[in-house]
């Protein structure tokens, strides 16, 4: 049995022309409808920004950033895309050198997604701060700033968070995907980083191929942009420190592991 192909009614097509269905080589004519009867595709939008303020629409905006900057800090978006009805965008709050990534995500009709400065009153007192159209409690923190230069980002799908101290690159030796990487920790006692953690494996090391799926989640966020040579001082959930935990002394009941993690070598694989 050939293929069944419904016309719309009144819509004159090659294939009526053709004769019987299933003959080849009838292409068929440009849609003969009034441009305002076809069904009309949104206009993409970008992201519109003010002097201390930001919108887009989640229905049409697909893609694109925006920035602005405030007296205490900036606000900034990434349009991720849409999937399932709703928009996914990244908002990033920056306050007094501190800065949230947040990952939100909006119905598509919702309406326009807006960040302004706006007063508010807390406390009995009143001052400025970023005001949002989408509630940020209902939102999923990915990554936190500090002040300091530290920097603590979401491990997957968890709720745990690797903190990552600060740490001067010491060569230019960058790994490149692909490369065979070896790296060599260090277990601590506390978050002071002055004392090795009795009982615990000593110097254990771990090598991967720089890109591979098979690298630990937690080291991929402890190590990123490290170069050969550095070392980084790191803190890493329990729960989340796959292939760690067995480095800790025998029955350690610890919640966290103190890491100093050192980038040993990078190169093609032998």
């Amino acid at each position: 049995m050939g293929d069944l192909r419904v016309h719309p009614p009144g819509l004159r097509t090659a294939a009526r022309e053709a004769g019987p269905t299933g003959r080849e080589g009838a292409a068929a004519k440009p849609d003969a409808r009034p441009p305002d009867a076809r069904p009309k595709e949104p206009v993409p939008s970008k992201v519109v920004v003010g002097k201390t303020s930001l919108t887009f629409d989640p229905k049409t905006c697909t893609e694109g950033r925006g920035l602005f900057y405030w007296g205490h800090g900036s606000c900034a978006v990434k349009v991720l895309g849409r999937e399932g009805g709703h928009c996914a965008f990244e908002y990033t709050e920056e306050v007094e050198m501190g800065a949230t990534v947040y990952l939100v995500r909006v119905p598509v009709d919702a309406g326009p997604v807006t960040v302004r400065i706006d007063n508010i009153t807390k406390d009995g007192s009143t001052y400025d701060w970023p005001v949002t159209s989408f509630p940020l409690d209902k939102a999923k923190v990915v990554r936190h700033h500090g002040a300091s230069g530290f920097v603590s980002e979401r491990v997957g799908d968890t709720d745990a968070f690797v903190t990552v101290h600060p740490a001067e690159n010491r060569s230019e030796m960058a790994p490149q995907k692909g490369d065979a990487v070896k790296f060599r920790f260090e277990l601590f006692d506390g978050p002071k980083f002055k004392n090795l953690l009795p009982g615990a494996a000593f110097q254990p090391t771990a090598e991967f191929v720089a890109g591979s799926d098979k690298v630990w989640p937690w080291l991929r966020i402890a190590t990123g942009g490290m170069t050969v040579g550095d070392r980084r001082r790191v803190e890493v959930p329990a729960e989340v420190a796959e292939g760690a935990k067995g480095w800790l002394p025998a029955g350690s009941r610890a919640t966290v592991l103190y890491l100093e993690v050192g980038l040993v070598s990078a190169g093609r694989p032998r």
